[in-house]
């Protein structure tokens, strides 16, 4: 298979893009689905369709919008699961329960995952991913004073939680 000089050097951005983006975008995509392999999966879906794209139209918000293809893809996944689950019989319930293996250590991360589905989010994209409020708000949809607001308290329900932890409760 050839490719065209000129094709390569216009879609250039995109292997950069690709270069830059893709370890952080699997880590994030994990955090929302827990598979790193689906994580793999629906980084690459975000790159293929960032090649649907102009880069003129993507290019100034480029990684807001590959953080917002990725969430919303790893949240179309999760729904599908659901959906399938709530249509297993109690016998499947049980043999899948069986082999998803449980959650293991006692980290920042593992707290992180059993606050709110909302708050566990956006403390992975500030923190972990190192995204700006204009950034998340761009990701999620949300508002800026809105994920300002919901950092605050995810930050102090965090606090809490390793409070609790360290005292042994």
């Amino acid at each position: 298979m050839t490719h065209n000089p000129r094709e390569v050097s216009e879609n250039g951005w995109i292997l950069d893009a690709v270069q830059a983006y893709q370890s952080q975008l699997i880590a994030y995509a994990f955090s929302i689905l827990g598979d790193r392999e689906r994580g793999r999966e629906v980084v690459q879906d975000a790159f293929l369709k960032l090649c649907e794209q102009r880069k003129t139209e993507v290019e100034q918000r480029l990684q807001a919008w590959l953080y917002r293809v990725v969430r919303n893809r790893s949240l179309n996944l999760i729904r599908k699961d659901k959906r399938m689950i709530h249509g297993m019989e109690s016998g499947q319930l049980e043999t899948l329960a069986s082999i998803v293996p449980p959650i293991k250590g006692g980290g920042v991360f593992e707290l992180i995952q059993t606050l709110p589905e909302k708050q566990s989010e956006l403390l992975m994209l500030k923190f972990s991913e190192g995204l700006s409020y204009r950034e998340i708000s761009e990701v999620t949809g949300l508002s800026s004073s809105n994920v300002g607001y919901i950092l605050h308290h995810a930050l102090k329900a965090l606090k809490d939680l390793w409070e609790e932890v360290e005292n042994g409760k």
